[in-house]
Formats: structure tokens, C-alpha cells, sequence
């Protein structure tokens, strides 16, 4: 399962992406998860945040659709996301 995030209709520099996973419960619906932009990895593969984690991500790629995605079938779950653009 994957959720895809329409950035603009032209390119930006993502320079990083925070994620946020719940903290209540369930929090091991979001790992392992990978992050990217236009399908280029950011952070590298199979990226993981415990309950209640908030994770600051590298990217520096420039693209148009930030994308999570689970190497799994199965629901996902955030508390929160921003996506930092230059």
C-alpha cells in the first residue's frame, strides 16, 4: 500500500521530509516503510519509526510526487507529515 503526495504541477527541490508516526497506538502499521520523490529513494530502503517517533528524512531530490509506500499488503497509519521544498 502506498500514499502518494502531489507536490505542484512543476518540480520543487525536496530538501527534506518529517514524518510523524502515532503515538497512541498501532504504531507498527508504518514499518517498515520507504519514503522517496519521483521514485528515487530518500534516506535509503526499508526506513522504520517506533510508536510515538518522529523521523527527519533526507531527500535533496528534485521531483513533483513525494511518495510512502509499505514493501507489504496491509493498513498504514501517520500522525503527521510535512515536506520541506526549496
Amino acid at each position: 500500500d502506498a500514499l502518494p503526495i502531489f507536490l505542484h504541477s512543476h518540480k520543487k527541490y525536496v530538501s527534506y521530509v518529517m514524518l510523524m508516526n502515532r503515538g497512541d497506538c498501532c504504531g507498527d502499521r508504518l514499518s517498515p516503510f520507504e519514503l522517496s520523490v519521483d521514485g528515487k529513494l530518500c534516506g535509503g530502503s526499508q526506513q522504520s519509526l517506533d510508536q510515538g517517533q518522529t523521523g527527519l528524512f533526507h531527500c535533496g531530490i528534485e521531483g513533483s510526487r513525494v511518495r510512502i509506500e509499505l514493501p507489504r499488503k496491509g493498513i498504514f497509519t501517520i500522525c503527521g507529515l510535512e515536506i520541506f521544498v526549496d
